[in-house]
Order: C-alpha cells, then sequence, then structure tokens
C-alpha cells in the first residue's frame, strides 16, 4: 500500500497497533528508522533502532504482560502532510488492561509522530509523547506508586 495515499497513514498505524499489541519486535523496528528521537515531558534522546531496540521491546513484553495488557488501538489519526517525504501525524492511543479479573483499565495518550515516506515505505523519524505514560499507569493503578 502507498502509505502516502489518502488513508494510509490511518492503515499503517492499524499495521504499527497490530504490531506493538502482538510486541513483534521485528515488524516494530522495520517501522522506525535506523535513528529515531523520542521525546516527552521528561525530555528527549536519540534511539538507535538496532538489537538493543528489539530487546527493549521483548523487555516491554515482560512487564505488559505482567500488567495485563491485552491491546493497543491507534484510536485517532490525524495526517498532515509536510511535503513530499514527510509527515506530522497526531494519533490518540488507547491501551486495554485487564490486570484482575474483569477490571479493565484503558490507559489513553496522544502523540505526533513525524514520519518520513520511501516509495511505498514509511518510517517514524520522531516522535513525541505529550503525556507522561509511566506517570499515567501509576495514576491507573497498574504501576506502583513512585518512591519520593
Amino acid at each position: 500500500m502507498d502509505q502516502a495515499g489518502d488513508g494510509g497513514m490511518q492503515q499503517w498505524f492499524r499495521d504499527y497497533a497490530d504490531a506493538v499489541s502482538r510486541f513483534d519486535a521485528d515488524r516494530v523496528s522495520r517501522q522506525y528508522a535506523d535513528c529515531y528521537v523520542e521525546a516527552g515531558p521528561r525530555g528527549s534522546t536519540c534511539i538507535r533502532n538496532d538489537d538493543t531496540f528489539r530487546s527493549a521491546i521483548d523487555r516491554k513484553r515482560e512487564l505488559f504482560e505482567s500488567l495485563g495488557f491485552k491491546s493497543a488501538k491507534a484510536v485517532t489519526v490525524e495526517d498532515s502532510r509536510l511535503d513530499q517525504n514527510y509527515s506530522m501525524v497526531k494519533v490518540h492511543w488507547q491501551m486495554e488492561f485487564e490486570n484482575k479479573p474483569g477490571r479493565r483499565i484503558d490507559a489513553e495518550f496522544d502523540n505526533t509522530y513525524f514520519v518520513r515516506h520511501q516509495g511505498y515505505d514509511a518510517q517514524v523519524v520522531c516522535y513525541i509523547s505529550h503525556q507522561d505514560e509511566e506517570a499515567t499507569m501509576r495514576d491507573l493503578g497498574l504501576l506502583p506508586a513512585a518512591n519520593k
């Protein structure tokens, strides 16, 4: 599918959400540039898309499964084409957890992604988390309270 076409980023983020929900390190890593920037309320960092990155996805799987993770869903995807090579995509995410039988918890986050289009492919070169995801998960009781 041509990711640059109408609805292309919506489908791309549905595919990305599926890869994230399955903790498919190979699929997730293909959706990121060789080096990309993560930013949020606590600052920013450059991440190398390498074996360490893929191992971090495996560690996240262990943590999230222990928290009762069920799925991640891109609820809304707003694609603003910047030029022929780049888009700025605002995504509202919903992650579903069930940490006790019958107790569903939805964690919601907003991220903005800068995506580079290359022919029929697209890769994240930067994303900004607009909330402190760890703090949100603590507030929802998914993670223990921080030691002060």
